[in-house]
C-alpha cells in the first residue's frame, strides 16, 4: 500500500513537472499564433527554447569553472592533541546531512554532541571488530565538554547578472573558549529547483538534485549523496 502511494505521487509530480515543461513553449507558440505572423508563431518558442538552453550551459560552464579555481580547505591552526570529541552545529537543515556516524564507528572521535543530545562510542562486542558501536549511553564521557565545535553554514548563492544555480556552502571548525577558526572547507553547489528536476533525470536518481564540487570529493558529483556507492558517501 505504501509503496503504491508513492508511486502515485511520484506520477502526480511527474505530470506537474511536464505540464510546467511545456507550458512556457504553449504560451509562447500561442503568441504567435493570436499575432497572425506564422514565422513569428515557432519563432517565440524556438527563441525562449534557444535562451534556456545557452543559460543553462553557461551556468554550468560557469559552475565547472568556478570548481577549477575554488580555493582548497584551510587549515590555520593544527591541534598538538588530537579531540576527544566536537560539537556539530547543523545549521543547513535537512538537506545538509553530515556523515558523522564513520567519526564514531572507526574511533576517530569519542563524542559528538549535536541537536542537544551526545552520542558516544560504545564497547565493541567482538574484540576483532573493525567498528565501534554508537550508543547515547555516555556515562563514561560526562566529565568530558566539547572543546570544538564545527559549524555547517547554510548554502549561500553566488551572484552573478543572469542568475544561474550556483550555490557555495562553507563548514568551519572553531575553538569554543577563544572563538578562533582553526580551519575552513567549501563546496559549490549547482542546482536545485526545476534545474534539479532535469539532473535527477539526467543522472539517474534523487541525489543529483544537487551536484558539487569541494573538500569532499575534487571531482563533480551528487551532492551529500544517499546512496553508499557514491564517492562523495564513501
Amino acid at each position: 500500500m505504501e509503496y503504491l502511494i508513492f508511486s502515485i505521487f511520484g506520477l502526480m509530480w511527474f505530470a506537474v513537472f511536464l505540464v510546467f515543461t511545456i507550458l512556457p513553449f504553449f504560451i509562447a507558440e500561442r503568441i504567435g499564433f493570436f499575432t497572425g505572423y506564422s514565422s513569428l508563431r515557432w519563432g517565440l518558442a524556438t527563441l525562449l527554447l534557444f535562451l534556456i538552453v545557452v543559460w543553462g550551459l553557461a551556468s554550468y560552464l560557469t559552475f565547472r569553472h568556478d570548481c577549477q579555481i575554488k580555493p582548497k580547505a584551510e587549515v590555520f591552526t593544527f591541534l598538538t592533541t588530537p579531540a576527544a570529541g566536537f560539537t556539530l552545529h547543523n545549521e543547513i537543515g535537512y538537506s545538509g546531512h553530515f556523515y558523522w556516524r564513520p567519526m564514531l564507528e572507526t574511533g576517530v572521535f569519542h563524542f559528538i554532541d549535536m541537536s542537544g543530545r551526545r552520542r558516544c562510542i560504545g564497547a565493541k562486542e567482538y574484540v576483532q571488530s573493525s567498528y565501534f558501536p554508537i550508543t547515547m549511553q555516555c556515562s563514561q564521557y560526562s566529565s568530558m565538554k566539547s572543546e570544538y565545535v564545527v559549524h555547517l553554514l547554510p548554502m549561500q548563492k553566488i551572484h552573478y547578472w543572469w542568475s544561474p544555480p550556483i550555490f557555495v556552502s562553507e563548514i568551519k571548525v572553531e575553538e569554543v573558549s577563544s572563538g578562533k577558526v582553526l580551519a575552513k572547507a567549501s563546496e559549490l553547489i549547482f542546482g536545485g529547483g526545476l534545474v534539479g528536476r532535469y539532473l535527477s533525470i539526467l543522472g539517474g536518481d534523487q541525489d543529483f538534485k544537487y551536484i558539487s564540487c569541494g573538500y569532499t570529493d575534487t571531482g563533480i558529483g551528487a551532492w551529500r549523496p544517499t546512496l553508499v556507492n557514491r564517492p562523495q558517501l564513501c
